[in-house]
């Protein structure tokens, strides 16, 4: 039996990655689409993000990640991954470089089996603050933060990790073993876009 692919969507944040994923969905029902191991499934929905994830929770998101995939079966059918083996940019920000470096070895175990391809979002830390800052005002009106300061210090909270995130996210995709692609995303139009994923997707 040949491999079985994977495909792992990656990127920032408001990079687009839901976008392809639905895409993908809606073009592939077929396939099979792994729902990626985050925060919320650990926490529940109103946890407030990435921005207020500790270090043993992001290293428990990693561990739970990487025993979900190697779980999977090899059975010849497309699997489509969000984040995967890029949630190492995360566990390197919130757990140090010491941490990442042990997990990726783990990372590529896990992978055994698989024909893993990588589709990179390329967006910029300033594209995805402009498109998600609206997000981020509703979850801190949800949690009921009203004060001025509290909500200032959020979302500046937010912000700065998308500026600190954005050099590992491109660190970690040049160094990845894997075959991958990048396509930017730094622009609203989504016809374009959407051309983009599907010229990528048959180059692979």
């Amino acid at each position: 039996m040949s491999q079985t692919k994977l495909y792992i969507i990656a990127g920032p944040q408001s990079s687009g990655k839901t976008t392809v994923w639905q895409y993908l969905h809606d073009t592939h029902p077929s396939w099979n689409f792994i729902p990626e191991i985050n925060q919320y499934v650990l926490k529940g929905k109103d946890h407030m993000g990435g921005a207020f994830v500790t270090a043993d929770l992001e290293a428990e998101i990693t561990k739970q990640e990487i025993k979900h995939i190697a779980s999977l079966k090899r059975d010849g059918k497309t699997h489509v991954s969000e984040t995967g083996i890029f949630h190492l940019v995360y566990l390197e920000h919130y757990c140090g470089k010491k941490a990442a470096v042990e997990s990726l070895p783990q990372y590529m175990t896990s992978y055994k089996g698989f024909e893993p391809h990588v589709l990179f979002i390329d967006t910029k830390p300033q594209t995805s603050w402009e498109r998600r800052r609206l997000i981020y005002e509703r979850r801190l009106d949800k949690a009921g933060i009203k004060n001025t300061k509290e909500r200032s210090m959020a979302l500046t909270k937010y912000k700065t990790l998308m500026e600190e995130l954005y050099p590992l996210w491109k660190k970690y995709y040049n160094i990845f073993p894997l075959k991958k692609i990048r396509i930017s995303n730094s622009y609203a139009n989504i016809a374009r876009f959407k051309k983009d994923v599907i010229k990528s997707f048959l180059s692979f």
